[in-house]
């Protein structure tokens, strides 16, 4: 009768499939080669997935000693590494850890590894409450001189992208700008244009050049797109000569370029430039 009760605690398919063939259990009654994994943990209940005699597919409940919270551990087990944790999760924590081999008591936490975690660009991301970074948005160099810039002209193009509203762009642009003329009359205006070069003026930045020769030229600046709707564009970096013309150059192996970087959310930029 004992026998008879005990059998209750567990279902094993198929039904009366004898221990040492492949089979599935669900029950209390962990094996003992899970139950010795860790003292951090206390299993409750899982359910296993015999490959063999010995070795096992395993997702259980369970008691996190350190923490005193449950979680759900997904792994496996073999004769050879033992229990690796494949899947993690702390329950009422949302915490969730993928790909650990090893578990200690010294580094508790999991390793998470061979991941690539996605966030879509218009997701809310935030660290300690405020909005993260997104990263690059957009690079473009030049790798040969531009012609020559008398009247405006765009020297740089970059690639349409979607700029989302709420968000905030850093904008960065270097160029090397030779001259044959220095005086102090002679000034290169470098401007950033939304679409082309009939476009809404970003930034203008004045250089002047009193003797000839080159100079290197950079700087930053953030816009914000905050009209309500995506802007879908491109930014484009034009040159204009005051006088004389001028070059954008790649001397020394060094291209003229810009950057663009989600830098987070608008509000962490009040007054900053706006993109339209």
């Amino acid at each position: 009768m004992r026998s008879f009760f005990a059998t209750l605690r567990q279902l094993v398919l198929p039904a009366g499939a004898p221990p040492g063939t492949p089979r599935i259990v669900l029950g209390p009654d962990v094996p003992a080669t899970l139950a010795a994994f860790s003292p951090d943990f206390v299993f409750s209940s899982a359910i296993v997935f015999y490959y063999n005699a010995t070795d096992y597919y395993f997702e259980s409940v369970a008691i996190w000693v350190p923490i005193g919270t449950q979680v759900v551990i997904k792994g496996t087990y073999d004769t050879t590494n033992g229990v690796i944790i494949y899947e993690f999760i702390r329950l009422g924590f949302n915490e969730l850890a993928f790909g650990s081999a090893t578990y200690n008591t010294v580094t508790p936490f999991l390793a998470i590894r061979k991941m690539t975690l996605s966030i879509e660009n218009t997701s809310p991301f935030t660290i300690d409450g405020v909005s993260a970074p997104r990263g690059v948005l957009d690079y473009v160099a030049g790798t040969v001189n531009s012609g020559a810039l008398g009247a405006e002209a765009v020297y740089l193009t970059g690639n349409s992208r979607t700029f989302i509203d709420g968000h905030a762009y850093r904008i960065s642009v270097r160029t090397n700008v030779t001259t044959a003329i220095g005086n102090a009359a002679n000034a290169q205006v470098i401007r950033v244009r939304v679409g082309n070069i009939a476009g809404t003026v970003e930034r203008t930045w004045v250089q002047r050049c009193i003797v000839g020769g080159s100079e290197a030229v950079a700087f930053s600046f953030v816009a914000a797109r905050s009209a309500g709707s995506n802007l879908t564009t491109q930014l484009v970096v034009t040159g204009q000569g005051i006088t004389n013309t001028w070059v954008a150059d790649v001397a020394g192996n060094s291209p003229y370029e810009m950057q663009i970087e989600d830098v987070g959310a608008a509000v962490n930029y009040p007054n900053c430039n706006v993109l339209v």
